[in-house]
């Protein structure tokens, strides 16, 4: 069984980046949404998801849940911002071999997958990446405060489906089982009372 975890970034009073009529923490529920429902057409793979609302789970929590379950993969993801475009994924500045593997291969399925600017692969020292025990990836799906990012992003409906999500090949290689069926676990996580004082979209060292 491949246990696959999901965090929706930000949520609750912390709104992530906003801009056009879009706030990030409403995009990356529907995307995460959308990845959830793209996992459950395949056998023996199991899905945990850091939120399933409009909530706001702690950074340390969201890590705390994903290691205890003893996830194989952790997928963070983020809506950027600060005049760019495109698309961009991280893993730790220290990440393991396997991690680096994963990044490389699902970097290069999703830019095959959508009409965005290539911004490449990096590395950074955010909070989520840092403190996972498991493989973990944190991607940035187009800029929110350009409009033709926006654009696509709007696209995404409120059951998580789209034309094109910066995520729909994001963990096709994960695992080796071929299409099937499987049920997800529910999300028993407790989500975490005490919110953000701060808007951390703009803060890289707390991602």
């Amino acid at each position: 069984m491949t246990k696959i975890f999901i965090d929706a970034g930000h949520g609750g009073t912390d709104p992530g980046a906003v801009g056009n009529g879009l706030k990030e923490k409403d995009l990356t529920l529907k995307i995460a949404t959308k990845v959830k429902i793209m996992l459950e057409d395949y056998k023996d793979v199991s899905v945990k998801m850091s939120r399933a609302g409009d909530t706001y789970p702690s950074l340390s929590a969201r890590t705390k849940v994903a290691n205890e379950w003893d996830a194989d993969f952790f997928l963070s993801i983020h809506i950027n911002a600060g005049g760019g475009t495109g698309y961009e994924d991280y893993i730790y500045t220290s990440a393991s071999a396997m991690a680096k593997e994963y990044q490389s291969t699902n970097h290069v399925e999703i830019m095959k997958q959508i009409d965005m600017k290539d911004r490449g692969k990096k590395s950074a020292n955010y909070q989520v990446l840092r403190t996972s025990s498991m493989p973990a990836i944190l991607t940035e799906c187009g800029f929110i405060d350009n409009a033709g990012d926006a654009a696509k992003l709007k696209q995404i409906g409120n059951d998580g489906t789209a034309n094109v999500s910066p995520n729909q090949m994001t963990l096709e290689d994960v695992t080796e089982e071929e299409n099937g069926r499987f049920e997800a676990e529910p999300d028993t996580q407790k989500e975490d009372d005490d919110p953000f004082a701060t808007d951390l979209s703009d803060d890289d060292s707390l991602e």
